[in-house]
């Protein structure tokens, strides 16, 4: 099942299945694939899990609109800039694996002096740049192999790729927190922003079928913002959300 979930995931992200569009049946599946019926309901739960596609009663499976994603790092950048039919893209400032923060720590429930990847990247979509992402991900799920794998475009530039080719234990979970700040000198750089600039930054935790945390971002974006928003948000509230109608 997970191989025919990834075959379905890459055909929406690729756009051979379009936000709205009706999606195969499982008896369709079962004939294309020669899989059982269990495999093929199990792929589609797992589809649905990541709010690909959702399920009208009574209608069938539909691919999911990403527009309608609400929280926006439970799902993948990547995928959701690919199903707009957009170029989603990274430009890598640094990656090292040193000792994490006291409060990136304590989110991922990590001793103090537990070592992790920590990954900044600026994150474009059509070559425009529109956030600074700080990830942080503990070694233990990212081996040597792996830290030299990010693209710079592509579905390979996408982080939860890589964490999905290194871990084996599906992502599932997350919350995600919005604040308004003060953009910072490097974010003021990257963006080109005047002092005082009001930005928004997304604080996002997510955590494996196991409920273990497995990576912490903060996403800074560059366009100004004038309001608050302080936010939190569940993938399985989010999924509920993504179902009614």
């Amino acid at each position: 099942y997970e191989q025919l979930r990834g075959e379905l995931r890459d055909r929406i992200e690729r756009g051979l299945y379009r936000p709205g569009d009706l999606f195969p049946s499982e008896a369709e599946l079962m004939a294309e694939y020669s899989m059982s019926r269990i495999t093929v309901r199990r792929a589609i739960a797992e589809l649905q899990r990541e709010g690909l596609v959702s399920t009208r009663q009574g209608a069938g499976t539909y691919v999911s609109d990403p527009s309608r994603a609400g929280a926006q790092c439970l799902l993948s950048f990547t995928s959701l800039v690919l199903r707009e039919g957009r170029e989603p893209g990274a430009r890598l400032l640094s990656m090292a694996v040193e000792p994490g923060p006291a409060g990136i720590t304590g989110q991922l429930g990590l001793s103090t002096d537990t070592e992790l990847v920590h990954i900044k990247r600026v994150r474009t979509v059509d070559r425009e740049p529109m956030f600074l992402s700080d990830a942080y991900i503990p070694a233990s799920v990212l081996p040597d192999a792996a830290r030299g794998d990010l693209a710079t475009s592509g579905l390979d530039q996408s982080l939860y790729r890589l964490i999905e080719r290194h871990h084996p234990v599906p992502l599932e979970d997350g919350e995600e927190v919005a604040t308004a700040v003060i953009a910072n000198e490097e974010v003021r750089r990257i963006f080109e922003l005047p002092q005082h600039s009001p930005v928004i930054r997304n604080s996002c935790l997510l955590r494996d079928r196991n409920g273990s945390p497995i990576t912490y971002e903060e996403a800074t974006w560059g366009v100004p913002q004038h309001s608050t928003v302080i936010w939190r948000r569940s993938f399985a509230a989010m999924q509920e959300d993504g179902n009614q109608g």
